[in-house]
C-alpha cells in the first residue's frame, strides 16, 4: 500500500511542492517516477526533518492559540512550506517480537513499549 501512495506522489499533480523523504531503501525503485520530488534519506535523518517540523507546527500553534488546520482553513497562516510525506518502512514481524520482549509491557496499557 505504501508504494502505490509513494508513486501516486510522484506523478500526481496535486503533489506538486511536495518532498517525499523515503528512508533507508524503502522505496528505492521509485525515485526514477520523479526524482524532483522523491529522495532517499537516512532513517535517522527522516525522523529528525519529521521531529524538527511536528515542533514547528506546535509553536505555530501555541503562538496563535489554534490548531494548523484552523489557522489555515481561517485565514490565519501562510503555507510557507510545501508538504513533506516521510516514509519509513515498519519492522519486520521478528524484529517486532524481539524488540517487544526486550522493553516489555508498557504500565497500565495492553500495548509494549517502542
Amino acid at each position: 500500500m505504501a508504494r502505490f501512495m509513494v508513486a501516486e506522489l510522484a506523478v500526481n499533480a496535486r503533489s506538486n511542492g511536495a518532498e517525499v523523504l523515503l528512508a533507508d531503501q524503502f522505496g528505492a525503485e521509485s525515485i526514477g517516477l520523479n526524482p524532483a520530488r522523491l529522495r532517499q534519506v537516512q532513517r535517522s535523518e527522516a525522523l529528525t526533518r519529521a521531529a524538527m517540523l511536528a515542533g514547528q507546527m506546535s509553536e505555530v500553534e501555541q503562538n496563535t492559540d489554534a490548531d494548523v488546520l484552523t489557522g489555515r482553513r481561517d485565514g490565519l497562516l501562510l503555507d510557507t512550506t510545501h508538504p513533506v510525506v516521510v516514509v519509513v518502512a515498519s519492522p519486520t514481524g521478528r524484529r517486532v517480537r524481539r524488540r517487544d520482549r526486550e522493553s516489555g509491557p508498557v504500565p497500565g496499557c495492553g500495548r509494549t513499549r517502542r
